[in-house]
């Protein structure tokens, strides 16, 4: 009896990386439980990746995506305001605490169902109730959240193992009164476009836009 442990940081590895990595471990099992020799597919390497993403059209990607988020924030980012329980303390402690909170299998089923019903996926529904929570919580109407998203659309295939994530900075009006499936239909559409432009890290945004 074996036991197969794997572990890797998130720098060096995301959840496309891990999908590849498990389909060929378990091919490699297959073919060697049967006394075949694998048979797989040359790996990619991530230089070739990084060269497609630098070259002339990634270059014309990454000024599509540039575009588009200049006229998203050209109102700015505001700061949220979460309200807090307590002072904040004068030197940073970094001591945090985890808090667990299971969702149970009704629930998630339901909320399964109402994502399908309003045509989006589970990710758009959460997220467009998370933007909501943070209205009610601060009052504040507009709100960004930082949603992670693959930068492996530009590839041809899955692309390499390794580090290949950007996050979007979803920014959106959250207005008092509206119902929620039209507030979701609005952040749904919202992380569609910015899905197609993520062609640009969050690091290069950030200095981009010259936003705190």
């Amino acid at each position: 009896r074996c036991l197969v442990v794997y572990t890797a940081h998130h720098i060096v590895c995301d959840s496309g990386s891990g999908r590849l990595l498990f389909r060929e471990l378990a091919l490699l099992y297959a073919a060697l439980s049967r006394g075949e020799r694998p048979d797989l597919a040359p790996p990619s390497k991530f230089g070739h990746f990084v060269r497609q993403e630098t070259g002339e059209a990634g270059e014309a990607r990454a000024r599509q995506a540039l575009a588009y988020w200049r006229e998203r924030f050209t109102a700015g980012a505001p700061a949220l305001d979460l309200p807090l329980d307590r002072p904040r303390p004068p030197v940073k402690t970094y001591r945090g605490a985890r808090q667990t909170l299971e969702i149970d299998a009704s629930l998630t089923a339901l909320l399964r169902s109402t994502a399908a019903d309003q045509g989006c996926t589970m990710v758009g529904l959460l997220l467009s109730a998370f933007q909501a929570l943070l209205h009610r919580l601060t009052g504040q109407t507009t709100v960004v959240v930082g949603v992670a998203a693959s930068a492996r659309s530009g590839t041809d295939g899955e692309g390499p193992v390794g580090h290949a994530t950007n996050f979007l900075p979803i920014r959106i009006d959250v207005r008092a009164g509206l119902p929620f499936t039209e507030h979701l239909r609005a952040a749904w559409s919202l992380l569609l476009d910015a899905q197609d432009h993520s062609a640009l890290t969050f690091g290069t945004l950030v200095r981009e836009l010259g936003v705190p």
